[in-house]
């Protein structure tokens, strides 16, 4: 069996068989890749703990938009689901922003946000 390509994501090997017929020679070459990869995804986290939010703090007025969203990382925190609303309770159809498996501690919106009140959370995710 040879390692014809490896790095920390993708390994690549190959294995080669040769047989030996009175009148004919066969090779078959088997190729295939095995990908090593830890994701994110709803079947391999669990939430913990509850991320402290930081900024903006709750009723204060924005001057900068789009805004930067922080909050306090949770020790054992794989990543973060973040959500912004336009409604306290969180209904699908007033989620502007929902970001899964962020892996950082603070998040600024690509966009700018039109005037109003908005609600956000983050929760936080362990491998599981």
């Amino acid at each position: 069996m040879e390692n014809d390509y490896s790095d920390k994501n993708i390994r690549l090997q190959r294995c080669r068989k040769i047989g030996n017929n009175k009148d004919m020679r066969i090779t078959v070459i088997l190729s295939f890749i095995v990908l090593m990869l830890t994701t994110c995804s709803p079947e391999n986290i669990g939430a913990i703990g509850t991320p402290v939010l930081v900024s903006p703090i709750n009723g204060s007025t924005i001057t900068q938009n789009p805004p930067t969203l922080t909050w306090q990382g949770v020790a054992t925190a794989l990543a973060y689901d973040l959500m912004l609303a336009d409604d306290s309770s969180f209904d699908y159809s007033g989620i502007v922003i929902d970001i899964q498996c962020h892996t950082g501690t603070e998040y600024t919106p690509t966009n700018t946000l039109g005037a109003g009140t908005y609600f956000w959370r983050v929760r936080a995710l362990e491998g599981g």
